[in-house]
């Protein structure tokens, strides 16, 4: 299975395509193409015209939650990133095509959760080497087909995040998806996805922005750690 057939699957459940959906995949996560840190089955479509390359930069600026390594952008096919628009923006901060031979860990973003609010506990600073971003637009557009200028909020955006060894979903929006239908988005805002010029994006978060952290994701009565502030900023531009 490709890893954007795998994509599909995952981030454009059937009744939600008016959604931005972003997930995070973390160290030990098995997914479609094999466990990560054993297996990183990740890449851009091979041979499709139609994905094009980035560079991608996260804004740390102050008050910011998500935070890159201070290493500079993210390059496609620079280290062991990937990121590439296709029909979704994609940030894979640790990929390899060889299971046989797995490379050094080189990047890493950062995921800061210490704002908790209405009883919920700060998980602190998360330093992840694995993490996978993905972020879709809504109304049925994929990223290379929005208007240019087109801003579009988002119906469901999700993180995965593992935190302790132990898969959280940071939920915003009021949507849901299939395999994780017991979540829900009460009391939290949409990120905006911007079609900012013909090679270029923005993905922000909303003022103010508050997302629910969830764990036990897929269990029938999924855990609700409670609603955390999360402001994050990420911009992709062609490589």
């Amino acid at each position: 299975m490709s890893a954007f057939s795998t994509f599909n699957r995952i981030f454009l459940p059937v009744g939600i395509l008016t959604a931005i959906s972003v997930t995070v995949l973390s160290r030990g996560m098995v997914a479609a193409d094999g466990p990560i840190g054993t297996c990183l089955g990740y890449h851009r479509p091979s041979g499709d015209p139609n994905a094009t390359a980035l560079v991608t930069t996260i804004d740390g600026s102050k008050g910011a939650n998500l935070k890159s390594d201070g290493k500079g952008p993210y390059y496609d096919e620079m280290s062991d990133v990937r990121t590439y628009a296709h029909g979704a923006l994609m940030v894979l901060v640790r990929w390899s095509n060889s299971c046989a031979s797995i490379p050094p860990y080189t990047r890493y973003v950062v995921w800061d959760l210490p704002h908790p609010l209405k009883g919920a506990v700060s998980k602190g600073k998360v330093t992840d080497h694995d993490s996978w971003i993905a972020a879709n637009s809504e109304q049925g557009f994929n990223a290379q087909t929005m208007p240019l200028g087109a801003r579009q909020s988002s119906y469901v955006t999700e993180f995965s995040i593992y935190i302790n060894g132990s898969l959280h979903i940071l939920h915003f929006g009021p949507g849901t998806y299939p395999d994780k239908p017991k979540l829900n988005g009460n009391g939290t805002t949409r990120p905006t996805m911007t079609r900012t010029s013909a090679t270029s994006w923005t993905l922000e978060s909303a003022n103010e922005s508050v997302g629910r952290l969830w764990t036990n994701v897929t269990a029938n009565k999924p855990t609700d750690l409670g609603l955390f502030k999360f402001k994050f900023k990420v911009n992709y531009t062609a490589k």
